[in-house]
């Protein structure tokens, strides 16, 4: 009987762990509208073992814009919250255009050491606009007013808001960050993506900046 057990808990945890991954692939995939495949390495190799790579085919992003450097980055800081990889161990990142042919795939590799410097604005940051586009949704203007840091009047400002309101999907889920660069000067770019229930990935631009009143946007288009 004991022995039974142990085999059915052993089914029951691949499975789960199986589940877990593929959730996680879902997620990635609904930041790109692509597919993503997460690919395992068994090697005597130590070098090849310590390498995590995740692949992205046929996403349509990087026909508006979206650089593939900061979209790379952006997942690998993603990924390596959610894996908690080893100091030792690579992330790569690799950009497919399409499944026909590997001839335009473009592959970035992150170290431990990278990710974890970057990791803690860049959480900070989409906290940052999650808030900013729940405001929007929630018409409260004054609140995405505190955000902003424009030299515009009030009256201005709820006018841009409402048509930035009346532009987004309906049934709001969550904000994402679809690719992240930190810039010269205390400036952050990033491409944000509005995760709606009709599974639609509804793309927006800014750049932030820090200054004495925190995060603060100097610039967005939705």
């Amino acid at each position: 009987m004991n022995i039974i057990n142990r085999t059915i808990s052993g089914i029951l945890l691949i499975i789960f762990l199986a589940s877990c991954s593929t959730d996680r692939l879902n997620n990635y995939a609904e930041l790109c509208i692509c597919e993503v495949t997460e690919h395992y390495s068994i090697s005597t190799d130590n070098e090849e073992n310590s390498i995590k790579e995740f692949s992205f085919t046929g996403s349509p992003i990087f026909d508006f814009n979206v650089p593939r450097y900061d979209f790379a980055l952006s997942m690998a800081i993603q990924i390596n919250h959610d894996l908690q990889i080893d100091s030792l161990a690579l992330i790569k990142i690799s950009i497919n255009k399409n499944s026909d042919s590997d001839d335009e795939t473009i592959s970035y590799e992150f170290d431990y050491y990278e990710l974890k410097r970057t990791s803690p604005k860049y959480f900070e940051i989409k906290d940052f606009i999650s808030s900013f586009v729940e405001n929007s949704y929630n018409e409260e203007y004054q609140e995405c007013r505190r955000m902003v840091e424009i030299d515009i009047e009030d009256k201005e400002f709820n006018s841009i808001m409402n048509n930035v309101k009346n532009g987004l999907e309906q049934n709001y889920i969550s904000t994402r960050i679809v690719s992240y660069k930190k810039a010269k000067g205390g400036i952050y770019k990033i491409y944000g993506g509005i995760w709606t229930e009709n599974e639609t990935l509804d793309l927006f631009r800014m750049q932030l900046k820090d200054t004495e009143k925190g995060i603060q946007i100097i610039e967005f288009e939705f």
